[in-house]
């Protein structure tokens, strides 16, 4: 049996045909062919599975639905991205201005709280002073800056066993006696040194 070769109008592959046969389906696409050889003429009659068509169709929208779905996904993500970017900016800008604003007021205090010419900046606070020696706290007074340094002695001593004699009762600037470390006075304030002692020394 002659066999001859054609390309089938459907899907376009080539299938191969006897030369007596009036029809075929081809082996790649199910599509029927008719052969006329009369008018040289190929009619097609599409062979069709309504069950595959329809679970394509079906395949073709939960494709589209996933895709859908993904692509909200995407822009939620997206749009979400954007909002913790701009939350973090906001938070870096705050950061930032709050740590300006330390630098500053540290500056400003650091300024402020350095002593001009005349002035002594304490070393130390007055309830340091109390129980020290008072010639030793009288040094320690000068080479802070001041100049007008003066004692005042309080006979109060009996055995000095548990007081010693010569500490330090308090020290008063400029009338007060309750000043902490890094407060600032006069170079000429009048500082008082009371210290205790028995009562028959000068």
């Amino acid at each position: 049996m002659k066999m001859y070769q054609l390309n089938c109008p459907a899907c376009g592959a080539t299938v191969e045909i006897e030369q007596d046969r009036k029809s075929m389906f081809c082996s790649y696409c199910g599509s029927k062919i008719f052969m006329d050889d009369g008018v040289k003429r190929v009619e097609i009659t599409k062979k069709i599975n309504y069950h595959q068509t329809y679970t394509d169709e079906a395949k073709i929208r939960e494709h589209e639905r996933k895709e859908k779905i993904q692509l909200k996904q995407l822009e939620y993500e997206e749009r979400e991205k954007k909002r913790n970017d701009r939350v973090v900016f906001a938070c870096m800008g705050i950061l930032f201005l709050i740590a300006a604003i330390c630098f500053g007021i540290s500056r400003f205090y650091e300024v402020a709280g350095k002593p001009d010419a005349n002035e002594v900046q304490v070393p130390f606070s007055s309830k340091d002073l109390k129980g020290e020696n008072y010639e030793q706290v009288i040094i320690d007074l000068e080479n802070a800056g001041f100049i007008e340094i003066t004692t005042k002695k309080n006979k109060d001593l009996i055995t000095g066993f548990i007081t010693k004699d010569g500490s330090v009762e308090k020290v008063s600037i400029n009338g007060g006696s309750d000043f902490e470390e890094g407060d600032i006075f006069p170079e000429e304030a009048a500082v008082v040194v009371t210290y205790h002692t028995f009562e028959d020394k000068d």
